[in-house]
């Protein structure tokens, strides 16, 4: 018999919170992480977020029928139009964590200092990467209609003792729903000499730090 989801009144301010904070950093944009290897070459990730990619995040649930959607929770949080009986929290006590960890990883995905590839037996939540730092990392698989990057969960977890074979985030670039281009830098690695970077012919055309 499967664990009920559990009703809470408690959720409420920490998942507006939460929502306050996805929509301030990531709701709409797609970021471009560059990455280099021990062996200095350079790839890029590109990580689109949407409004319903947040409810993967929060380890909650709204209460009600079938046709309700995740951009249904996201949108009463912003609006503040969420009441107790709508959430429910999943049954095997994560989503304190998780509602404790976002906020640090809405910010955090924006400055990741590295990224590694996903590896388990038994995945409860088909991941591919993970990018993050000390404080958390999000989880991370294509979407097959876009080809980009999205996010599918999240966990509290310090990446740097999760993997030892990963890659180093060196920018990460920031652009919204209506951009071509990537114009925005939102992070910089420390001890990057950038007259030696060379960025690819596709993304040639990115302003590097000063």
């Amino acid at each position: 018999m499967s664990k009920k989801w559990i009703y809470s009144p408690y959720l409420i301010n920490p998942v507006v919170r939460c929502a306050r904070a996805y929509e301030k950093e990531l709701d709409g944009n797609t970021l471009l992480l560059v990455c280099m290897d021990k062996h200095r070459h350079l790839s890029y990730m590109e990580v689109s977020f949407h409004s319903r990619n947040f409810l993967h995040l929060t380890g909650t649930r709204l209460k009600g029928p079938m046709s309700v959607s995740a951009e249904d929770l996201y949108n009463k949080s912003i609006s503040h139009n969420l009441a107790f009986k709508d959430l429910v929290q999943a049954p095997d006590s994560i989503t304190p964590s998780k509602l404790e960890t976002l906020p640090f990883v809405a910010y955090g995905c924006l400055c990741a200092s590295m990224v590694t590839d996903y590896s388990t037996d038994s995945p409860v939540i088909y991941t591919e990467k993970l990018p993050g730092g000390f404080k958390g990392c999000i989880q991370l698989a294509r979407d097959a209609e876009t080809g980009l990057y999205v996010p599918s969960d999240m966990r509290k977890v310090n990446l740097h003792r999760l993997s030892k074979a990963f890659v180093r985030v060196i920018a990460t670039y920031r652009k919204g729903a209506a951009d071509e281009r990537y114009s925005e830098i939102v992070h910089t690695a420390k001890d990057i000499d950038w007259n030696r970077i060379q960025f690819s012919r596709e993304y040639s055309y990115l302003p590097k730090p000063v």
